[in-house]
Formats: structure tokens, sequence, C-alpha cells
């Protein structure tokens, strides 16, 4: 009990060094690397949040502003918030990512509130690691749709779990409300209210499988007829019922399944060319899957040559600390719903990125960094018990 106060003290450090390292950096970017704010989709983003803001549609702009085209590639979320705080609010665009910056720290809370449910001392570290997380940091100084989905989508995962452990009906609505609101940011979650719809059904047993079967149907009529409005809008303004065109755009050019095919993809890779679809495949997955879960998003975009050095030098590091624990973590899952449910995200997640873009890059990896710091923190306490075991015992 000595160390605890010790403890507490260390863990409040730690947050204010988090806080402070993320201002410090959004008042860098700010001042000497404005150009820093803007990635390839930035510009996407803040035209069609400005058609929201001044026509109240959601489009891009043609012919000098003279005209527009409904928008379909991406998807409204995300302009909408650019649209609320640039648009009608007027706050600059460092004053959006100032928001983005305390999203990802309500973020980091959320995993914290997550895994101490999970178990009650994960939640500390839990939260740590999404704050001092490499990808959680640059991605909210940019204007781009990762920090605003991944604090969605975690709150799903909270309020989703809260149903894993009450199995009350009313929990269902908001999750499923929140889920649908991540999918209008980010497409790639379409599919999971399926996955989720059979989850519910799998958790209950075959003793309540009736209750499960309602409820399991509930969540996916509630989530698609929401997100089936926006499709009924395609419908009728572009006469395409499908939710987003970005899907077709990566999945038919660089997913997996089409990657073989395409022998400017299989014969150009240095590490199989001229090999056989087997050898290939394997090679690529394995290449890819390390890649997904190693590489850091870079600090290039500010143009500062020590700092990306400096971020290269924490960001590995920090990566493969995250990336063992996640590995001792996968020992400790048990027969917990709440784990394995969180593994089923991770899971889709992976596959989606495989299948739809293969090198998906560390912007892929942003979503599942609370789900990857939960199960690592739970398998670094692990094996700090089972040292503590052996140390006792000697």
């Amino acid at each position: 009990m000595a160390n605890s106060p010790m403890r507490k003290k260390l863990f409040y450090c730690l947050i204010a060094a988090a806080v402070l390292i993320k201002l410090g950096l959004w008042i860098f970017t700010s001042v000497y690397a404005p150009q820093g704010k803007f990635e390839n989709d930035s510009l996407l983003y803040m035209q069609s949040a400005g058609m929201i803001a001044q026509e109240g549609v959601f489009a891009i702009p043609q012919d000098n502003g003279k005209s527009f085209r409904y928008e379909q590639y991406r998807t409204p979320g995300y302009p909408l918030f650019i649209a609320v705080l640039n648009g009608w609010c007027r706050l600059p665009y460092s004053g959006v990512i100032l928001a983005q910056i305390l999203l990802s720290l309500g973020t980091a809370w959320l995993t914290s509130q997550i895994a101490g449910r999970i178990e009650s001392r994960l939640g500390p570290p839990a939260g740590l690691l999404v704050l001092f997380d490499p990808t959680i940091m640059v991605s909210s100084l940019m204007i781009m749709s990762e920090t605003l989905f991944i604090f969605l989508f975690t709150l799903f995962v909270r309020l989703f779990l809260r149903y894993v452990q009450q199995r009350k009906t009313r929990d269902l609505f908001s999750a499923a409300l929140v889920l649908s609101a991540a999918v209008y940011i980010r497409p790639i979650v379409f599919y999971l209210g399926g996955f989720v719809a059979v989850f519910i059904l799998l958790i209950q047993g075959w003793r309540f499988w009736l209750k499960g079967l309602g409820q399991a149907l509930l969540f996916f009529a509630l989530v698609y007829s929401l997100l089936g409005l926006w499709q009924y809008r395609n419908h009728i303004q572009l006469n395409d019922i499908r939710f987003s065109t970005i899907e077709g755009a990566t999945s038919q050019i660089s997913g997996i399944y089409k990657s073989y095919g395409r022998d400017y993809m299989r014969l150009q890779d240095p590490q199989t060319a001229g090999r056989g679809p087997v050898v290939y495949y394997i090679s690529v997955t394995a290449r890819a899957t390390l890649g997904l879960f190693t590489q850091p998003l870079s600090f290039k975009y500010w143009g500062c040559k020590p700092l990306t050095r400096l971020g290269q030098c924490y960001a590995y590091p920090f990566l493969a600390l995250v990336f063992a624990g996640f590995i001792l973590g996968l020992f400790r899952v048990g027969k917990d719903p709440r784990r394995w449910f969180v593994l089923l995200l991770i899971g889709y997640f992976y596959a989606a990125t495989l299948g739809g873009a293969l090198w998906g890059g560390p912007r892929f990896r942003a979503p599942v960094v609370p789900l990857m710091a939960i199960v690592s923190a739970s398998g670094w306490y692990g094996f700090w018990e089972w040292r503590k075991r052996i140390r006792d015992a000697g």
C-alpha cells in the first residue's frame, strides 16, 4: 500500500506529460508547419464541408464553385464535423485540430474505462498506451477523419460491452446508434453490424437462443435502417444504392484477392517474383500483417528532420512494446466474452484492411489502437504477475 500514492502520482504525471506533448506539437505545427495539417484527402473533406455549410448539400464544387456534384465517394460524417466547427462556428483549422486533440484524450479515457471493466487494473496502462501512441498523436494533428472515427468507434465498444455485461436490450439502442454514426465517418465498418449481430446470438447461448435471436435482429435492423437512409439518398440523387463507392476503388485495385491476378503487383514484388500463388499469398500476408501492426505513422508531414528522426526513435520501440504485449495478451483471453469481442473487432479490421488495401499502412491500424492497447495492457499485466509468482516462489 505504501507504493500506491507514488503510483498514482506517476500516473498523473504521465497523463500531464502526454497532454503537454500533444499541445506542444499543436503549437509547433500551427506556427512553424501549418502545411502539416493537410494530407491528400484533406482538400476533399474541406470542399464538401464548405458545401454543407454554404449550400446545405453534401457535394463537391465544380466549375469554380458555379455548380456542384453530389458526393458518394466520401461519406458525410467528417465533412459535417468540419462544417460545424469551421463553417458555422468560424473556428480556424487550428481550432479544428485542437478539438481533435480533445477527442483523442476522450478516446484514451474511454479505453481506460473499457479495460478497467474487463479487469480492474488494466484501465490506467491501457489509457496511457493510447495517450502516447504515435499514430493517434499524428493523426489528431491533421484534417483527416481518423480521430473522430476512433473516438466514436471506441464509444461504441464501451456501450456494447455494457450490453455484454448486463444483457439489457436497451443498451443495444445506443450502441447501434453510435456504430451507425461511425460508419458515416468511415465506411470500413459498414459490414460490422452483421458480425456483431452474430456475436449477440452466440453469447446468449442455446438456453436463451430466442432472446438472443430477437436482440440480434433488433441490433441488425437498427444499424442498417439508419445506414439505409443514406443509401436511399444515393439512390434518389445518384441512381446508385451503394453506401459509398470508396470500397470498390480500393478493393478492386489493391485488395489481396485481386493482387495476384494483376501482373504488375505480383511480378514487381521483389520477394516473390516468378513464384506461384501459394508462396506469393503467404509472403505478402505475413509482410503486410507485420507492417500493419508495427509500422508507425511518420512525423514527416511537418517538414522538420530532427522531429522526424526523434519520432522514429520513439515510435518503433513503442510499437514493439505494444505488439509484444498484444501477443502475450492473446494467452489471457480465457472465456470472457468481452475479451473475445475485442479480438473479433481487431480481426475484422485486419481482414478488411488485408482484403481491401493489402499494404494498408499505419493509418489503417489507427482504429484498432485502443483495442490493441487493451490486449497489450492485459498481456504485460499477466507477464508482471507471472514474474512476481516466480520471484515469490524462489
